[in-house]
């Protein structure tokens, strides 16, 4: 049985969403008054990855009852195309930005810009890693679905590591005794 790689991508997409939460956080409360909507939006980025790991990691591991694979694709196809427009509407914004904070000097003094841009690049990577997952995932039910022909349950006689899968070793048959008749 090869590494799955699915639990250490998990964890790293928690990782960044809790960092990309704390960053945007912090620079959407520089953000009053305008209409900026990136820092809003990877804000709701994060807190719905927190939402969607929790079904991707508990449902497979420990209520295997509400598991199935189209709904575990759903999540990942929703969760990477948030991440997708969360990160390229908060970098679009950037060019133009004017903050309300003028020293007095000349220029605008943006003291949140630095978080935003940083909780927009690791927005990029949170989308890398879900994409990465959504393949893995793809890859995982057409194995399935050419392996055993199912109906999209996955609960049952499969054996699951960190939300998909586990080929299961086949073990050997013992030979069945014939049945003897008796005739008198």
């Amino acid at each position: 049985m090869g590494f799955n790689f699915i639990l250490p991508l998990r964890i790293a997409q928690g990782v960044l969403a809790l960092i990309v939460l704390g960053l945007s956080a912090y620079y959407t409360t520089f953000l009053r008054n305008t209409t900026y909507a990136g820092g809003p939006f990877l804000l709701f980025c994060s807190i719905w990855t927190f939402l969607a790991l929790g079904y991707l990691v508990a449902a497979p591991l420990w209520i295997q009852a509400i598991h199935n694979m189209w709904a575990v694709l759903g999540v990942e196809i929703a969760t990477t195309l948030l991440w997708f427009i969360g990160f390229i509407v908060a970098a679009s914004e950037f060019p133009g930005m004017l903050c309300d904070n003028f020293d007095g000097t000349g220029s605008y003094n943006c003291p949140g810009l630095g978080s935003g841009k940083g909780a927009t690049a690791l927005g990029a990577f949170e989308w890398a890693l879900f994409v990465a997952t959504l393949v893995l995932c793809i890859v995982e039910i057409v194995r399935h679905k050419k392996g055993r022909g199912g109906d999209g349950e996955m609960a049952g006689d499969m054996q699951y590591d960190a939300g998909y899968p586990v080929e299961q070793q086949q073990q050997p048959q013992q030979p069945q005794q014939q049945q003897q008749f008796y005739t008198q």
